[in-house]
């Protein structure tokens, strides 16, 4: 969820800045993030498939996300030359931020089961 809110400012920040050190610097911050993302995808599919099913699944969500990847950058093409390029970049922010989102039901999942047990949770 962290990966995708820094990103998401970072997005929205490269599409309204004009100074290039600036865009520059958040791409770079951007980048460092997107290990973060990866890495709690997996997580989640480690976390949420049987054990003989996970080699399926990795399988079948990679083409998905190459697939989706070419469709984005379709419609991010179509978009920019309909609207701003601001407004493109700050509508890409806006639909990772719902995306962080999506994930306060399994962080509040998460949190029950921990207090549930006793333990002392810190939100992530």
């Amino acid at each position: 969820m962290a990966g995708l809110l820094v990103s998401a400012a970072c997005t929205v920040g490269v599409g309204a800045s004009s100074i290039v050190w600036i865009t520059l610097a958040l791409q770079a911050i951007s980048g460092l993030f997107y290990p973060c993302i990866q890495i709690g995808i997996q997580t989640l599919i480690l976390r949420n498939t049987e054990g003989a099913f996970i080699g399926r699944v990795s399988g079948a969500i990679s083409p998905i996300f190459m697939g989706m990847m070419v469709i984005g950058m379709l419609s991010g093409g179509v978009l920019k030359d309909t609207f701003s390029l601001s407004l493109v970049y700050a509508v890409s922010g806006c639909l990772m931020i719902a995306g962080a989102l999506l994930l306060l039901p399994l962080i509040a999942i998460r949190h029950r089961k921990a207090v549930g047990k006793g333990e002392k949770h810190e939100p992530t």
